[in-house]
């Protein structure tokens, strides 16, 4: 997996941290990025394009505070049970940082939101019935376009369900409406290959990868732009961004 800061970075906060490590300092990082990277996963799942070589900044602060946190942990508690100190300090400003990547109050996707931030999950098959759920790649939401949102106020489920007859796109249709309401919002729906609106900023589009029967079913989960989060946006990501 990559290294989300260099040994530069990891100086900033404590300069003697190359001599610290010495020839030990990719070990380190990797061994920080691997923490910041399941932290992260635990919370959310991947949020933010992990190919390349510059990553957000508040990824690359946490992945060098724990670093400085495990080089100096490593010396001063060589040949000791167990011990704590002021080294502690940069591990816990990493988890704090980690903390509000996780509630929202910081974005770190580089270039473009990451799709928790844009609030569009993937369509997700499901049973339906005596209908199995749909192979993947049948259906596709507008989780991974870029600059699209959910406009909703609120977290909206939508499902969406084959209604027609046939088998293939030119001859298939759907419905749809919002988990747990009564009733359609509109039926007889034709599919398409093209983006076919929603609702609220979510769009949907069919391929013919495998035959549509009646009642296939998928789900798609929306929440607002950071909705998890208590005191408004925040930041967005390009403001957080620094290139080397």
């Amino acid at each position: 997996m990559p290294k989300y800061c260099t040994v530069e970075d990891a100086v900033v906060f404590y300069e003697d941290f190359a001599s610290l490590v010495g020839t030990d300092a990719d070990a380190i990082i990797t061994a920080a990025s691997d923490w910041v990277q399941a932290t992260l996963l635990d919370s959310h799942g991947p949020v933010f394009a992990e190919s390349g070589t510059t990553y957000p900044f508040w990824i690359r602060k946490a992945a060098a505070l724990e670093s400085v946190y495990l080089g100096l942990k490593r010396r001063m508690e060589q040949g000791q049970t167990s011990s704590s100190g002021f080294w502690n300090k940069f591990h816990e400003d990493a988890e704090e940082i980690l903390r509000g990547v996780a509630d929202g109050k910081h974005v770190i996707q580089v270039h473009d939101t990451a799709e928790w931030e844009r609030g569009i999950a993937p369509a997700v098959g499901v049973d339906n019935g005596t209908v199995t759920a749909p192979v993947y790649g049948l259906c596709f939401s507008n989780s991974e376009v870029p600059n699209q949102w959910f406009l909703g106020d609120y977290p909206r489920t939508f499902v969406v369900e084959i209604d027609g007859t046939g088998s293939k796109i030119s001859t298939q249709t759907f419905r749809w409406q919002y988990k747990h309401d009564e009733g359609w919002v509109e039926e007889g729906v034709p599919l398409s290959k093209s983006w076919t609106p929603l609702a609220l900023g979510a769009y949907i589009r069919f391929v013919d990868a495998a035959p549509f029967v009646a009642g296939m079913r998928w789900e798609i989960a929306c929440h607002p732009n950071q909705g998890r989060a208590s005191h408004g946006p925040g930041a967005k990501s390009h403001q957080l961004v620094m290139t080397r």
